[in-house]
């Protein structure tokens, strides 16, 4: 069995090291060490060659830790670095061309779009990431687009829907 060590050289290994510490860091009084591990997977990422990388190990960590990065700016209150940081991960997936890192990046900005307050921005971003889950086929995106739909509809037109506001 080759393990994914062998399969991957070490700068992508080490982005993804870095992805994968920040994700174990996502707890309030630990954010610190998470913006720094995505941000150090950001540094690591532009070094590398990122073809195989969604093939090999499932994620791109450019995408994927340039999405982390912003939610954790954003649950910080940092709402507008969020969003400019949500919007390179928008561009990043595109230039990608990796389904699965632009439905990613979709969704990840239709959560800062409500953080924000922007739901046409959040319908829209949640429309792109239903159209690309159903091409696709990918179940959990979809379920969350759904969600994020309902909401961003719900807001931008309270009497027409049935989710209630508090």
């Amino acid at each position: 069995m080759i393990t994914l060590s062998e399969k991957l050289d070490s700068k992508l290994r080490s982005a993804i090291a870095l992805r994968v510490h920040g994700s174990s860091n996502l707890s309030l009084d630990r954010f610190q060490d998470a913006r720094k591990a995505y941000s150090q997977c950001r540094v690591v990422a532009s070094d590398c060659d990122l073809s195989r990388s969604v093939i090999e190990y499932g994620e791109n960590p450019m995408v994927s830790s340039t999405i982390m990065l912003a939610q954790v700016i954003s649950y910080e209150g940092r709402l507008e670095e969020g969003w400019k940081l949500v919007k390179q991960a928008k561009t990043f997936a595109r230039a990608s061309a990796e389904p699965i890192s632009i439905v990613q990046a979709a969704a990840a900005r239709s959560i800062i779009a409500l953080l924000r307050k922007v739901y046409a921005a959040c319908l829209e971003a949640a429309e792109e990431e239903t159209r690309f889950s159903e091409e696709h086929g990918f179940v959990h995106w979809h379920a969350h687009s759904d969600v994020m739909i309902g909401v961003a509809r719900t807001y931008l037109d309270p009497a027409d829907n049935q989710i209630a506001l508090r």
